[in-house]
């Protein structure tokens, strides 16, 4: 179980870095980054919540729900690119 943490953890660092370096250079943070890192995640998650900590995943969800609806309220509203919204979406997962 701990590996997975320390595993998403570092996975969230480095999805960070990657995104602030790519985001700061060209001003894009790129669709292909994101979607290596959902999967990633998805795997994760699948294995956390489907063997250790089963009694967590409707909690999760509903983090999940909420992090999704704000992402999307601040993308709509013209407070964050499509980017951005993707990025929090997939943090959210990993955390």
């Amino acid at each position: 179980m701990n590996i997975l943490e320390t595993t998403s953890l570092l996975l969230i660092i480095y999805l960070c870095f990657l995104c602030t370096k790519s985001d700061l250079s060209i001003g894009i943070i790129h669709n292909k980054i994101l979607a290596i890192f959902t999967i990633f995640a998805i795997a994760i998650d699948l294995v956390y919540y489907g063997y250790f900590v089963r009694d967590l995943f409707f909690e999760f969800l509903l983090n999940l729900t909420v992090v999704i609806v704000i992402s999307l309220y601040l993308f709509y509203s013209h407070s964050f690119a499509g980017g951005d919204c993707k990025l929090i979406i997939v943090l959210a997962m990993l955390f």
